[in-house]
């Protein structure tokens, strides 16, 4: 999809969201599914690549696939609603891995705590984000399952509410509703952590 190809293009919406949260050109996100547009763009390659490889069921493929694509405009819409009324609530990560997430849902982030899995803040990094967050704190504080607290309880204001997010969805059931129960589920998930 263009607008995800290139990390850089997606860096263009800090200006105007994010000011202070600044996506590293060193920080690709691979986590390119966190945006239905596209898991709706696969979806339909996806349906194309199986009707061409066995054209006898395409029929099948593209039923599939266009109820695949309903469930997950539903999905969105749903997040959407859920999240409309935190998206201008500040918002930290433990790590930058969730900017297709955000851009999808205009979501305010304010700032990270590393720009991704392989890459620990050093000391400085984590005097700046301390100072940073204690001028602009956030709502809440999203890490991933395996976050070391020890780094967050370093930089975050005391008592900021924090929610362990699945990227993978790992807890969720599988199948066919697995990816619109994701998006779902990261929605109420920040939803209710930035409410608290």
């Amino acid at each position: 999809h263009d607008d995800h190809d290139d990390h850089d293009d997606h860096d263009d919406h800090t200006d105007e969201h994010h000011d202070d949260h600044d996506h590293s050109d060193a920080a690709y996100d691979p986590h390119l599914w966190l945006a239905p547009e596209n898991a709706l763009i696969w979806l339909d390659a996806i349906a194309n690549a199986m009707a061409e490889i066995d054209p006898e069921n395409a029929d099948s493929y593209q039923a599939n696939a266009s109820e695949g694509a309903a469930r997950i405009k539903a999905a969105t819409e749903a997040a959407k609603s859920t999240l409309s009324a935190v998206q201008n609530r500040p918002l930290a990560t433990s790590h930058d891995a969730f900017q297709y997430f955000e851009k999808a849902f205009e979501l305010t982030l304010i700032g990270a705590l590393s720009d991704g899995d392989d890459a620990a803040p050093g000391p400085a990094r984590l005097a700046e984000l301390r100072d940073h967050l204690a001028e602009e704190p956030p709502v809440c504080i999203l890490t991933e399952p395996g976050t070391d607290a020890r780094l967050l309880d370093a930089v975050a204001p005391e008592g900021t509410p924090r929610v362990a997010l699945d990227p993978l969805g790992s807890d969720l059931p599988g199948g066919a509703d697995l990816y619109p129960a994701l998006i779902e589920d990261l929605a109420t998930s920040i939803a209710d952590c930035a409410t608290q």
